[in-house]
């Protein structure tokens, strides 16, 4: 059985084009979306409609296709449940053939599936569905093949569409998952700092200067808007990492932080302000509820405290972190 990896030169698929020019119709409008091949050796059986072989890919929509005619031109030698999935791929992806032919499948196999947004990670180019724990699979392995390349928005907002179609299958997401999504996850400022001080050693960039100034000075605003400049940065020295960068500055863990309005800020730099320099906030009663004569620090004592503030106290206190961290 051979597939678009087995068939050298594509000599035998070249061979059925050529007395089938409707399929070759189709797969030329299929091809002109120019979706990238990945390698198989990095794709997950999910990703092939034969899974014991790992042959035959459907991880994208010209994968599908172009499986879908080395189907039709060695129909005698693919088992059923190998065309079966072939043709499921090629209704989710919306392409008008039929790899049965004229069996008594053919009805079965023609049946359209209606998606809504909620099925693709990217419903906008109706790319990488997510119809049921196989297609879940396989979307998701592709995406993290294809994450380094992605934007920071495009790479958060499709994980996060993984993780919630994840619940609604009951398929238990993995930490890395998690992480890219940033729900339960925080952005570490000290870790962009080090990320942009090695990139401009790597490569002498002075942009990042300015990244790890902004990151350093800046303790009080959204962590995000810095990575993201930083991985825009990278961009422009011609470095696809918007995965690892991610990686590296996200943490799920919320033992090391604290929690300020919108930011992250790291528990040991606010529990370094010694306890005198509260009074300019706060009164003793409050400073006592988290801090003890020997100046230990009870975050958990902190977040409830600054929970139960006002707006306008909230603002005063975060103020104060800001100058004194």
């Amino acid at each position: 059985m051979l597939d678009y990896y087995t068939d050298k030169n594509g000599s035998f698929i070249k061979e059925y084009l050529r007395t089938h020019p409707t399929d070759l119709s189709t797969l030329e409008k299929v091809a002109n979306e120019n979706e990238e091949w990945l390698e198989p050796n990095s794709l997950t059986k999910e990703a092939f409609a034969d899974r014991d072989n790992r042959a035959l890919p459907i991880f994208s929509k010209t994968a599908a296709m172009t499986s879908a005619l080395y189907v039709k031109a060695q129909a005698d030698e693919i088992p059923f449940e190998v065309k079966e999935r072939v043709q499921e791929a090629c209704n989710i992806y919306g392409i008008n053939t039929d790899v049965f032919g004229d069996s008594p499948m053919q009805k079965l196999a023609s049946e359209q599936v209606t998606l809504s947004d909620n099925d693709f990670v990217f419903p906008e180019k109706q790319k990488l569905p997510m119809v049921d724990e196989n297609t879940w699979n396989m979307s998701s392995d592709v995406f993290m093949k294809v994450a380094e390349e992605l934007s920071l928005e495009d790479l958060v907002i499709g994980a996060r569409r993984l993780i919630k179609k994840a619940n609604e299958l009951n398929i238990e997401a993995n930490d890395e998952l998690q992480k890219l999504a940033l729900l339960d996850a925080h952005i570490s400022k000290e870790d962009i700092l080090k990320e942009a001080e090695y990139k401009f050693f790597e490569t002498g960039d002075s942009r990042y200067l300015t990244i790890e100034k902004t990151a350093a000075e800046r303790l009080l605003d959204n962590s995000y808007s810095i990575l993201s400049d930083l991985i825009a940065l990278n961009r422009d020295n011609k470095i696809d990492n918007t995965k690892s960068t991610l990686l590296k500055v996200a943490s799920i863990s919320k033992d090391d932080i604290i929690s300020i309005g919108s930011c992250d800020l790291p528990v040991e730099k606010i529990a370094n302000i010694a306890t005198d320099e509260w009074k300019e906030v706060l009164p003793y009663e409050e400073i006592a509820s988290f801090t003890d004569e020997e100046g230990s620090f009870d975050k958990t004592a902190f977040e409830h405290l600054y929970q139960n503030l006002t707006d306008i106290e909230q603002d005063i206190v975060s103020g104060f972190i800001q100058n004194k961290i």
